[in-house]
């Protein structure tokens, strides 16, 4: 997953990320709004990111390109924990 389309790089604030996380023994919610399918963002148009894709990206340093998919064991859409991948 080392793509280099740096078009598409999102930029966030690590702590803008960690700072509405609640810890479970099997997933990491981020609070805050989620989408109609349950998924929480960062920032502002036109450059939200996923939460879940910036903890990736943050853990990894791989950067995700649109057609890029993570998956989680959990299958919780605002869990953004990424050893269960």
């Amino acid at each position: 997953m080392h793509s280099q389309d740096t078009t598409r790089v999102r930029v966030f604030s690590s702590t803008i990320l960690w700072t509405k996380v609640t810890k479970t023994d099997t997933c990491w919610i981020r609070g805050g709004h989620q989408d109609q399918d349950g998924y929480t963002r960062l920032g502002g148009l036109p450059n939200r990111i996923f939460a879940h894709r910036a903890a990736w990206q943050e853990a990894t340093g791989d950067i995700l390109t649109p057609d890029d998919v993570i998956g989680h064991i959990c299958d919780n859409p605002p869990c953004v924990r990424n050893d269960d991948e």
